[in-house]
């Protein structure tokens, strides 16, 4: 049935390109100021091309079918921006003629244009143009021009005003040019019709109701490229572009895509040189824009021992769950699987395992050191003192076992997690909850043992899979990698752009917390107090912002820097410039990782979100005695008493303890109080549930520490109702903006990674990383960190 509506098409619409009407003096397609905003934008009004990010290429031919007169344009368009050279002839004269245009935006539906004219082979002077194009919605368009401002080579400013409507959407689109000169008070009209009766063919006319000119043009696109004819038969164009065309010509095999899963995934943007390492978000985004495409029937999950972290796993799930709930058929296979691969393998409709594979489901352990007695060996002393017998963060450096406080945490913990991960992978693979626990007591399995039990479906190798999968459909699936995938950005038709679209900011505070700007730490980035502030501060006063998702992954850190953030936060849900504020809590949002989270309006946690340690310690290492062992002498000079009491070449005097408690008391009185006002409770029930004891998300919830179980993309939909957005116009604007490592070097990178054993040390290394970027980040020795990391394995 398309192809006899293209034939019909074909038949009687290039004919009337041929033959139509008279030729009017414009060489240029038929267009408007206020709605042509492709490439030919150039022509006709220069703000247009600040709607578009897309890469587009026209050559243009404006007698290419009745004359043989050698002349021709090119247009390159990308990056808001337009470019042209013509070869013209006029007479027996031929001549160059080049164009650049610069479109930006001027508001959320305003854009400004500047075109610049010149010429190669005649002496005429450059000419300038102005204009403008307004979309307050989606089916109506403003655009003007102000030709020649300067009255370059003696030729009169010429004024163009346009107004386009689109009363169906993309089907039809109608406009009206006026055109004047200055100094002249005659007028020319112009009307402008474009259809696009299926994907990928438009007709549009353009008729000047004085003289009766008519003229038409038809354009026919591929999936990247595409052919026009216009001006009553005698020029011809062709384009293409980086983006993909809607057209009727597009391959309708339905696809199995291959979703290969990163090894690991970062929670903020950021940049190594070039290269954009893997996102939780990006990757969430692309399996729900998957989960759109009528395309696609299958999806194929390939992932090994993945190391994401429990509570990025479940936001995958969650995704992956509603990819599954969209129809798509979903599999997962993998060579072999931890505990976290396989809880994300469930979520899928079938498991499939190499045959020399292993399933480590297994359960949940984590271990912790203790090194005081190899700081006694060394003559190192940690001085540390705290508030509550929880916040136990320097327990590694001050105890040589875990004491009954620190036990119960990490066991409490255990038992959330575990208690969530068997709820959820018993429910997807249809196993009673003790039987679930009897599987992975006995575990791991081999592939084939891993099949018998339920645990997968089946054992292939990956092409098996494969081979197996493009069978599923009546015709056969075409297969898809989601780096091919990837690529496929369409080119937009419509009236809406995202950068003009009202937005709500999403700022992310990833790592342990610091003083001065955020850098890169001894293992992971080091979240600078200075540059989060700034963050939030700049959303704050950006008018287009009208919600605030705050992203924490946080142990906490230096408690003065927590504080300036905090403040920020306060500012921003208290003050004149009050906008929603929602918090979505990653893996770790604890400590000064409340601390900072508190004052939001929502907090959202998943349920391996570690969360609370709502307590306080400080002090420093004494080494004195070291010092004496390797032969190293000090001198003090002061002057005060107190101006050295922090120094690490001595031990703290009892008054010099006191005053050091009596600091963390103060620390941990205004922590209290903080979460006390935040959320609305009494400061002694913070001290409660505080002492520097963690929680779970779940227990988070209930003790009323976070509102919701949920997701990013929770916060995000929470902080949209808020703002009484609507779904489709809004745009995600990322704060700070993500900064480029490729200058810094990381400690870690000298002694670990390069060697057998510094590989087999960087798993255990990167879990106490954090303490060592506190230590050489802060000149202050007040902390608000959580006890720990806690390594699930």
């Amino acid at each position: 049935m398309a192809k006899e509506r293209i034939l019909l098409i074909l038949v009687f619409v290039l004919p009337l390109c041929l033959y139509a009407g008279s030729h009017t003096q414009d060489r240029y397609p038929p267009g408007s100021v206020a709605v042509t905003d492709n490439a030919f934008s150039l022509f006709f009004n220069p703000a247009a091309s600040g709607y578009r990010s897309e890469f587009q290429l026209i050559a243009y031919f404006p007698e290419a079918l009745r004359s043989y007169k050698n002349e021709y344009s090119l247009l390159v368009m990308g990056g808001k921006a337009c470019f042209s050279g013509e070869w013209l002839c006029s007479g027996e004269q031929f001549y160059q003629r080049w164009q650049y245009s610069l479109g930006l935006p001027a508001g959320k539906w305003l854009n400004l244009g500047l075109r610049y004219r010149w010429f190669g082979t005649v002496e005429d002077k450059g000419e300038i143009d102005l204009g403008f194009i307004s979309r307050p919605w989606k089916f109506l368009s403003l655009g003007g021009v102000i030709q020649n401002v300067t009255e370059a080579n003696g030729l009169p400013v010429v004024y163009q005003l346009g107004i386009g409507a689109r009363p169906l959407g993309k089907i039809i689109t109608l406009a009206i040019d006026v055109t004047g000169q200055k100094g002249n008070n005659d007028l020319e009209y112009k009307t402008y019709i474009e259809l696009k009766p299926v994907d990928g063919i438009s007709l549009s006319s353009e008729y000047y109701p004085e003289n009766g000119e008519l003229r038409l043009g038809f354009n026919i696109n591929l999936i990247n490229s595409g052919i026009g004819f216009v001006e009553n038969g005698r020029s011809a164009y062709f384009h293409l572009s980086n983006s993909k065309y809607r057209t009727i010509f597009e391959r309708k095999a339905r696809k199995l895509v291959v979703f290969k899963l990163p090894q690991t995934i970062h929670e903020e943007p950021i940049l190594y040189g070039f290269r954009k390492p893997h996102t939780l978000k990006a990757l969430i985004d692309k399996v729900k824009e998957i989960a759109k495409d009528k395309s696609v029937h299958t999806v194929l999950f390939v992932g090994n021992n993945l190391s994401y972290g429990f509570s990025r796993l479940y936001e995958v799930r969650n995704a992956i769950e509603e990819l599954r709930t969209s129809g798509k058929h979903t599999c997962f296979y993998s060579e072999s699987m931890n505990n976290g691969t396989y809880y994300l393998a469930t979520a899928c409709d079938k498991i499939f395992l190499n045959p020399a594979g292993t399933l480590w489901l297994v359960g949940f352990s984590s271990t912790y050191i203790f090194i005081k007695d190899l700081l006694d060996k060394l003559g190192i002393e940690a001085e540390y003192e705290h508030i509550g017998n929880y916040k136990t963060a320097a327990d590694m450096f001050t105890r040589d076992s875990m004491s009954v406080y620190y036990r119960e945490m990490i066991e409490t913990l255990l038992e959330d997690f575990y208690n969530s991960f068997i709820s959820e992978v018993s429910k997807t693979r249809g196993f009673s909850v003790e039987k679930m626990l009897e599987l992975i007591d006995n575990g791991p399995y081999m592939a084939e043992l891993a099949k018998e039990k339920g645990l997968i479906d089946d054992c292939l190798y990956e092409d098996q899979v494969l081979e197996k999968l493009k069978k599923t459909d009546k015709a056969k699936l075409e297969i898809v990698k989601i780096k091919r995938y990837s690529k496929r950005k369409e080119f937009r038709e419509d009236w809406s752009y995202p950068a003009q679209k009202d937005k709500i900011a999403l700022v992310y505070a990833v790592g342990s917390i610091s003083e001065g700007k955020s850098k890169k730490g001894f293992y992971s980035n080091v979240m600078g107090s200075e540059t989060i502030a700034r963050a939030i501060r700049k959303a704050r006063e950006d008018k287009s912002v009208k919600a605030i998702v705050f992203r924490i992954d946080s142990p906490g850190g230096s408690a003065l820097a927590s504080d300036v953030i905090w403040r920020e936060v306060y500012l921003t849900t208290t003050g004149r410039n009050r906008k929603p504020f929602i918090v979505s809590m990653s893996g770790l949002a604890a400590s000064g990782g409340y601390y900072i989270a508190c004052q939001a309006d929502t907090i959202i946690a998943t349920p391996y979100t570690i969360t609370g340690s709502i307590g306080v310690l400080g002090g420093k290492f004494n080494v004195q005695k070291l010092c004496e062992k390797i032969g190293i002498n000090t001198a003090t000079i002061k002057k005060g008493k107190y101006s050295d009491y922090m120094s690490i070449y001595r031990e703290l005097t009892p008054d010099e303890r006191l005053k050091l408690q009596k600091i963390i008391s103060y620390y941990y009185d205004v922590f209290t109080k903080h979460v006390a006002d935040g959320r609305g409770i009494s400061q002694d029930s913070v001290k409660s549930i505080g002492e520097g004891r963690v929680w779970s998300g779940t227990r988070g919830k209930t003790i009323g520490l976070v509102d919701i179980i949920g997701s990013l993309d929770t916060a995000i939909e929470i902080a949209r109702q808020k703002a009484g957005l609507s779904n489709k116009d809004i745009a995600i604007s990322i704060y700070p903006k993500p900064f480029n490592y490729i200058f810094e070097v990381s400690v870690s990178d000298f002694f670990t990674r390069k060697t057998y054993f510094g590989k087999l040390l960087e798993k255990d290394i990167k879990f106490y990383s954090y303490l060592f970027d506190l230590w050489l980040n802060n000149n202050e020795n007040v902390f608000m960190i959580m006890p720990y990391i806690i390594k699930v394995e």
